[in-house]
């Protein structure tokens, strides 16, 4: 990361996701997103990468997974499986699935 990086504090970053301050410091203290540096006067400071990382898990969590899960996930120890795929967890929504046919491309749920 370069010097000239733009860097969010936990407020800036709080007003840009929509996420509250707290959930911001505890997905950073439990190691679901990792802080880029602390300034001088010790405020956390995020990258650019770390929004995009807050973004995701807080959609990932709007799907219901839990903060486990989506550590595995993004520590690429496990992927995320097709919503119908065999195995796919249980009393989870069917998303709809791309079926072709002669004249193109339909979508049935």
């Amino acid at each position: 990361m370069s010097d000239d990086a733009e860097l969010f504090t936990v407020g800036r970053l709080a007003r840009r996701t929509g996420l509250p301050v707290h959930t911001i410091r505890f997905w950073a203290d439990s190691g679901v997103v990792a802080e880029a540096r602390r300034s001088a006067g010790g405020y956390r400071l995020f990258d650019a990468a770390a929004v995009a990382r807050f973004e995701l898990v807080k959609t990932l969590r709007e799907l219901g997974i839990g903060l486990e899960d989506i550590q595995r996930i993004l520590t690429r120890r496990v992927t995320v499986a097709p919503p119908n795929a065999p195995g796919s967890r249980p009393g989870w929504p069917s998303w709809p699935t791309p079926r072709s046919s002669a004249t193109g491309t339909s979508w049935r749920p």
